[in-house]
């Protein structure tokens, strides 16, 4: 977490992905975010950082779109703030755990 809060914009040009866990990481460790417009990284993905993701193999596009994020670190820093927050929120283990707990409270209702 560390090392890829440090980070100045993660990128992620995968192919295929079954979910962008990775994404994930990055987001919670406050990393910026460029990925592939691909479905496992759609759902990864907080919604500010979605105009820079791009169709897999637009290699000119990643780079128009590393060097935006590159070029303005006050705009950058700010969505990153905005995507931990949405990542903590919506993944984060303690999110995890609420919503599981809220499930097995709803199965045990009534259940005596």
């Amino acid at each position: 977490p560390d090392l890829m809060g440090a980070m100045d914009v993660m990128l992620f040009p995968s192919l295929h992905e079954g979910f962008g866990l990775v994404i994930l990481e990055a987001q919670l460790a406050g990393a910026p975010v460029v990925t592939s417009d691909i479905p496992g990284t759609r759902e990864a993905l907080h919604e500010a950082y979605r105009r820079w993701a791009c169709p897999p193999r637009a290699y000119g596009q990643f780079a128009r779109t590393l060097l935006e994020v590159l070029d303005d670190p006050p705009r950058a820093a700010g969505l990153a703030r905005q995507a931990r927050a949405w990542a903590e929120e919506n993944f984060s283990l303690a999110a995890g755990l609420g919503r599981l707990w809220a499930c097995y409270r709803r199965c045990l209702q009534g259940v005596r």
